[in-house]
């Protein structure tokens, strides 16, 4: 859930870089404050790694400017001159070839055999770079990536850093339009004679006309027309009435203030929309110096609207099911808020599929984005116009019921008979040959008025939604005080065991394990939490609560410490009885953390112990989560030198199963065995079969939840390798342990 939640993170954050830069470059802010505030955006996203981009800039044989965030300024002024070509470092290389060159390590690639002494100096190692190029294929430039170490770009950050390519690509196109057209109309100013010959030259329509729209001359590429034919007659017989009330509105202000004026407007013809960019620019044309006409310099924009209007879908809307995103569903949302009247009530519903993960881990993203495709247009089928269905993120939907409600009760029926709707959509199987699939799905509802904030909204829904799964029963479940108790309580939770953490509140105590002659053989290490205020807070309390939020690897490392520090003390005083081993417990979230060995493996050296001390334990229904991705870690855990125990061994239901494929040093009786044994002869015997097997795989036996003397009496005569229960021993701290070990020692 954290992954995904950190995932989901990710994508928003893109798609909200992408509205910022599409917003200045609309705005008309300066190309240098565009350009460097993308490289700030990317670096931003790229954070984790370190990575600094860069742009320069182009006039076809050598570099003329050099924008970036983070890039040493000595580096960047040293680039401005250098001439274009193939050994000229990666963006050199890219201009002149015009074709992406990625360079891991700048040290030994041929391609920077030029460049490498400007780069050296300042420790960058790698560098990506795509050329920016214009719609005639003109070198303009080049977007770059760089690192202080040798990096390849995966897919993901290579497809990134086109898309921020293409943002200063729009961003430099506008910019030297601009410049053209402002160029041409002094140019204009200064000579009238000039007029026909840059109306020949450049792509633009270029008209005189007056205040009235009457078109006293035309000249250069006039869209769908002869410049000859339009002489003496209005710009309405050209454009339709209500384009032409508007340039002659900007002809006014033109004229009135001596000022360059614009507009854009779109022209349908033919059912056909062409969007096109007209500036107004007062002139002369009598002679006297006294500006009596304008000049219009009107531009096709189609093929620059229709590429914003692509980055615009992408800020906005979801390229996988075409819904509306989480961009799109907030600024929606936000409306809603804003125009809800006193007394007035709508809601917001998250839905989330159930279980979705199993599918991606199973049959991989493609088949998962394909299951995706078809709920989105199920629930697009039940969806209104009054409502705006929104994907989230991954797996996540939402609904926003636009319309305002005077009646709580009357909103309530119609969000109940919405989910009615979406859960029917689902009861059909997905056919995803050979596959077929069956889709639940968790809803959370909040009704919402004026006195409540986005964020409160959207946390809210997802509150219930949460509720909603863990009610395993449950179609939708809509928030109430009850859960805001809980959510806060949960927010207070999450508050204070961060502080544990930090402050060492949190501890391993440890739990003896003994053998049948009732010697302490080993021990197995638990977290215990003592609040400063609240004392003892049950490990039930907390534990799946940090598992959830993503706590939980910090706190299994804690206990590995501490269990490392009390194993080393107790080789230090040489109390320690032969065979001695600590169990240490793993989360299934642990197993998804590609640096789990080696933050286990630190922790060895640093108190300079055998991996082989240490045993760690995973219960079935962890394994059960992704067996093949368990398979390998155990595998890797092993070679380390650790021994390896599965934890409850019995409760699920492929036991002999990962007996067969994992490299298991022992296995755990669960206490709910253990606990029948002595009830029944049908429980002894589970118990003596699991025993047999253990022993005849060569497996160490750990019978746990010891609570009566008959229990012990029982397994001890069964001669399994050790016991464990409240009965012989609670969890002690570490110095009450050591002590135990001591008192042993000297018997």
């Amino acid at each position: 859930m954290a992954a995904s939640h950190a995932l989901s993170l990710w994508y928003s954050k893109i798609l909200d870089a992408q509205r910022e830069v599409l917003e200045m470059i609309a705005s008309g802010i300066d190309l240098d404050k565009v350009l460097q505030h993308i490289c700030q955006l990317l670096d931003s996203l790229l954070v984790e790694e370190a990575a600094i981009s860069s742009v320069v800039l182009t006039d076809g044989q050598r570099i003329i400017n050099s924008y970036s965030a983070a890039l040493p300024k000595d580096y960047s002024a040293s680039l401005i001159g250098i001439p274009i070509g193939e050994k000229v470092g990666s963006c050199g290389t890219a201009m002149f070839l015009k074709f992406p060159v990625l360079v891991s390590d700048i040290t030994t690639d041929p391609r920077w055999a030029i460049a490498k002494p400007l780069a050296e100096p300042y420790g960058l190692r790698s560098c990506w770079s795509i050329p920016i190029l214009n719609s005639l294929n003109e070198i303009m430039g080049s977007f770059a990536v760089y690192h202080s170490t040798s990096v390849t770009p995966s897919a993901d950050k290579y497809s990134l850093i086109q898309r921020f390519s293409s943002f200063c690509c729009i961003a430099i196109c506008r910019w030297n339009d601009e410049k053209q057209q402002k160029n041409l109309i002094q140019a204009i100013q200064r000579s009238h004679s000039q007029l026909e010959t840059y109306g020949k030259i450049l792509p633009d329509a270029v008209l005189i006309c007056d205040r009235h729209t009457v078109i006293y001359d035309a000249f250069g590429h006039i869209p769908l027309a002869v410049p000859e034919s339009l002489i003496h007659t209005r710009l309405d017989s050209y454009v339709n009435e209500k384009t032409g009330r508007k340039i002659q509105f900007k002809i006014y202000e033109a004229l009135s203030t001596k000022q360059i004026t614009s507009l854009d407007y779109c022209y349908c013809y033919q059912n056909t929309k062409y969007y096109y960019e007209a500036r107004i620019a007062p002139v002369s044309w009598s002679g006297d110096n006294q500006a009596d006409k304008v000049m219009l310099l009107i531009r096709d924009t189609s093929a620059r609207n229709q590429a914003e209007q692509k980055l615009k879908q992408r800020a906005y809307y979801d390229e996988l099911t075409s819904l509306a995103n989480r961009n799109l569903l907030k600024k929606r949302l936000a409306w809603v808020l804003k125009n809800l009247e006193f007394a007035e009530y709508s809601a917001l519903l998250i839905i989330n599929l159930n279980n979705f993960k199993r599918i991606n881990d199973a049959l991989g993203y493609v088949a998962g984005d394909e299951i995706l495709k078809v709920v989105a247009k199920r629930f697009k089928q039940k969806t209104t116009e009054m409502s705006l269905l929104a994907r989230f993120s991954g797996d996540e939907f939402a609904i926003l019921i636009r319309r305002p409600f005077s009646s709580q009760i009357n909103l309530l029926r119609t969000c109940r008979r919405k989910t009615i709707k979406l859960h029917k959509t689902l009861e059909d199987k997905i056919d995803l040959y050979p596959h077929q699939f069956k889709v639940s799905a968790s809803i959370g509802i909040c009704i919402f008025n004026n006195q409540l904030s986005l964020d409160e909204v959207l946390q809210q829904a997802h509150s219930a939604m949460f509720e909603c799964k863990a009610r395993t029963n449950s179609q939708y479940v809509i928030f109430n005080p009850a859960l805001k108790n809980k959510l806060n309580r949960n927010l207070a939770l999450e508050s204070e065991l961060l502080l544990a953490l930090q402050n060492g509140q949190l501890a391993a105590h440890f739990q003896p394990q003994m053998s049948p002659a009732g010697l302490i053989i080993g021990a197995e290490a638990l977290v215990r939490w003592h609040h400063p205020e609240k004392g003892k807070i049950s490990p039930d309390e907390f534990l799946p609560f940090a598992e959830k939020m993503g706590f939980i690897s910090s706190i299994d490392l804690k206990v590995f410490a501490d269990a490392c520090l009390l194993f080393k003390t107790a080789q230090e005083l040489d109390i320690q009885p032969k065979q001695f081993s600590l169990s240490v417990n793993l989360s299934a979230y642990d197993f998804t953390d590609k640096k789990l060995i080696d933050n286990l493996v630190s922790l060895l050296h640093s108190h300079q112990l055998e991996a082989n001390n240490f045993t760690l334990e995973l219960t079935e229904s962890v394994l059960a989560s992704n067996l093949v991705q368990t398979i390998e870690q155990f595998r890797r855990l092993a070679v380390k030198g650790f021994k390896l125990s599965i934890d409850d061994f019995g409760t699920g239901y492929s036991s002999l199963n990962y007996l067969e494929k994992l490299p298991v040093d022992e296995i755990k009786i669960d206490r709910h065995f253990v606990e029948r044994m002595a009830l029944s002869e049908r429980g002894e015997k589970i118990v003596n079969t699991i025993i047999d097997l253990g022993k005849s795989l060569g497996l160490h036996i750990v019978a746990e939840g010891i609570e009566t003397r008959q229990q012990q009496e029982l397994l001890a005569q069964k001669q399994v390798t050790a016991m464990q229960g409240y009965l012989l021993c609670p969890p002690v701290d570490a110095g009450t342990f050591i002590k135990m070990l001591t008192d042993q020692a000297k018997k």
